[in-house]
This record gives C-alpha cells, sequence and structure tokens, in this order.
C-alpha cells in the first residue's frame, strides 16, 4: 500500500477535500477559543466604558485579578455592604459601585455579545442567498472558500490588537466581516460534504 493511499487519523485517505474537510475543522476548534476570549475582553471592556469600578485603572494591574484592592472591596462588601474600604456608601453610591444601571452605547455591558451575534445574524440572514447562489451555481466555490477562510483568519489576527480605545471597532468587526466570513465558509464546506468520499 502506497503511504498516499493510506487512512491515518489525520488524514484519511488521497482524496484531497476530505483533507481539507478535516484542517477546516481544526481551524474551526481554534476559532471558538479565540470568540470565547474575545467575548470575554468585550465584556469587560464594556464595563470600563461603562465606568464601572472594578474595570477603571485604579484597580487594572494588567492581570485578570484585578487587583488586592479590588478583592478587599468585594470582601468587604459581602460582610457589611454599607462598609467598604472604610466610607459609608449610601445605597445610590454602592448601585454605582456595583455597575447597577450601568451603560455602554445604550446598553448593559453584558449585552455587548449578544448584539455583536445579533448584528451577525442579520447580515448573515439578508447575504446567505448571495454566498449561497455563488456556492452552488458558479466556479467559484473553492475561490470563495478561500477568500472566506483568509477574512476570517484576518478578522481574528486583528481581534488580537483589542484595547480599552478598539475594542468597540472589534466589536464591529466581529458583528460584520467575522461573522460574516465565518458563514461563508462554513457554507462552502458543507457544499463539498455530499462530494465527500
Amino acid at each position: 500500500m502506497a503511504a498516499s493511499s493510506r487512512n491515518t487519523c489525520c488524514w484519511p485517505g488521497p482524496n484531497q477535500e476530505v483533507k481539507g474537510y478535516y484542517l477546516v475543522g481544526w481551524g474551526r476548534s481554534a476559532q471558538y477559543v479565540s470568540q470565547i476570549t474575545l467575548q470575554a475582553a468585550l465584556i469587560a471592556m464594556a464595563y470600563r466604558h461603562a465606568g464601572c469600578r472594578q474595570y477603571l485603572d485604579e484597580f487594572d494591574d494588567g492581570g485578570y485579578d484585578d487587583d488586592d484592592a479590588l478583592n478587599e472591596w468585594y470582601r468587604k462588601s459581602a460582610v457589611d455592604p454599607g462598609l467598604i474600604i472604610g466610607h459609608n456608601y449610601t445605597h445610590t453610591e454602592l448601585e454605582d459601585l456595583n455597575c447597577d444601571g450601568a451603560k455602554s452605547y445604550g446598553f448593559k455591558p453584558t449585552s455587548i455579545v449578544s448584539n455583536v451575534a445579533f448584528v451577525g445574524g442579520i447580515l448573515s440572514a439578508v447575504s446567505m442567498p448571495l454566498m449561497g447562489a455563488i456556492v452552488d451555481s458558479t466556479k467559484y466555490r473553492k475561490p470563495f472558500g478561500i477568500v472566506m477562510a483568509a477574512t476570517l483568519t484576518l478578522v481574528n489576527f486583528f481581534q488580537t490588537f483589542i484595547t480599552k480605545d478598539t475594542w468597540f471597532l472589534m466589536a464591529v468587526l466581529q458583528g460584520t466581516a467575522g461573522v460574516l466570513s465565518y458563514m461563508g465558509l462554513a457554507m462552502v464546506v458543507y457544499a463539498y460534504v455530499p462530494e465527500l468520499g
């Protein structure tokens, strides 16, 4: 048996489409991990934008533990909600510290991920008929898949530069180009499935 026709766990035979299908699966797994990380960062940056105390620079030591001062603040507030770091806060001040009612661009900071998904879903629903026509009715299925994969890779690359100044741009980028390129790539991959074998 020739080495090129040998079936292994990672390379199931000589069929290039099957190999491509497996490789896209690996890339999709990395994509899921990057999205989880991005979503956590977007929520944290939205809280920071809303002015929530635990995300402001006075508690930021560069790590995700948000400094010992914040941990002390939480410990004391759990024991006596009125006595936090030696100050008697009013109920309104406590709500401000706990970010009750905080808004970022008119929305609760926790809704940033669902808003990105909503925008992406609407754009996908509108663009899927055109993308489907390209994939199913033209000879450009493979080039279209390559463009979608490259776009998705570039979007993920740019999103690694998320900061407190660029987070909203990254959310817009994810809700538009990120979702459209992911859905376009998935469409191409699933269009090849009936031909695998």
